[in-house]
């Protein structure tokens, strides 16, 4: 369509002529403008309506978010759960052998920090030797760290004053079953207070009379007996700094400065004191400090049995007294 314009100075209409680039200046403002709005609708529709696969895979990404804080949470907790029993396995090692336990494992940093096979493969000669010097010297000082660990080990077996009953290993209540665990070391809910105090031994339940051995070769070096409180006790000092107790007995069998030897027995399950119900409050000393008893039991239990024995008084959330 021809676009006319009035001439005033010929007082006529003359045809206006559209140049070329006046042409695709318009074009070219026509398409930006088509383009932006499209895009301004697109993001629009974007924003405020989505179709049905879009919704599931919105629901898919929160849920995968949901579990994956989950699963972090759970590893975090498994990591320290095993740091917990590493540190526990070695105090034990340490209370046991007087010494540091051996890095059987190595040093993990150094396994890190091996390069993979890609590596391997284009590094130079030279390199792969020079790697190679440096990972045996890091053996050989393993492997002499290991035997520094085991010569002290076999010097601490060999020397006179080592007796292995001195050690506190076996469960102090005949016939025992993983049925009669009871409450271990920790804050556990008092059975008449109902509040949370420090239990500082372990509850094995048994029946009135069961017989109450000693866990350990050692020297009475005090009984009690009381009407409150834990009742008739007796205390064995067994060398080293260790020093065992048993309370709520009913009948005891020792006396003041006797000599004592492992499994002998030296009283029966009572109610004595104050006790929710028959059974044998029993602690591990050393140095005058609370030890967990059961880090001790290795010597009358399996491996299977120990590690519920554990689980049972670690979560058992009320003590007998």
């Amino acid at each position: 369509m021809k676009k006319f314009v009035f001439n005033k100075e010929k007082l006529r209409y003359d045809e206006q002529k559209v140049s070329f680039w006046e042409i695709l200046g318009k074009a070219a403002v026509y398409i930006i403008l088509s383009v932006g709005i499209a895009i301004l609708y697109y993001a629009v529709f974007s924003l405020f309506f989505s179709n049905g696969k879009e919704k599931k895979l919105q629901q898919e990404n929160e849920y995968l978010e949901v579990e994956v804080q989950a699963m972090e949470e759970k590893v975090a907790l498994v990591d320290d759960v095993v740091k917990s029993l590493d540190a526990r396995d070695k105090s034990i090692y340490r209370q046991i052998f007087n010494s540091e336990p051996p890095q059987l494992m190595g040093d993990v940093s150094i396994i890190d920090s091996l390069p993979d096979l890609d590596a391997l493969y284009l590094s130079d000669e030279f390199d792969l030797i020079k790697q190679t010097d440096a990972k045996c010297s890091d053996i050989e000082r393993e492997v002499t760290s290991v035997k520094k660990n085991i010569n002290s080990i076999n010097n601490r077996i060999n020397s006179a004053d080592f007796v292995p009953t001195n050690f506190p290993s076996i469960i102090p209540v005949k016939n025992f079953t993983l049925a009669q665990t009871g409450a271990s070391v920790g804050m556990k809910m008092h059975p008449y207070y109902k509040t949370l105090v420090m239990h500082t031994g372990i509850d094995l339940i048994a029946p009135l009379g069961t017989e109450v051995l000693a866990s350990a070769d050692g020297t009475v070096v005090k009984i009690e007996r009381l009407n409150k409180g834990f009742g008739n006790t007796v205390t064995i000092d067994h060398g080293n700094g260790f020093e065992t107790y048993y309370a709520h007995l009913g009948d005891i069998y020792v006396r003041n400065g006797q000599v004592i030897k492992q499994g002998s027995l030296i009283g029966r399950v009572g109610t004595s004191g104050t006790v929710f119900a028959s059974s044998l409050h029993y602690e591990v000393r050393r140095g005058g400090e609370y030890m967990d008893p059961i880090n001790f039991f290795f010597a009358s239990l399996s491996p299977s049995m120990y590690f519920k024995m554990m689980q049972i008084a670690t979560n058992t959330g009320q003590s007998l007294d």
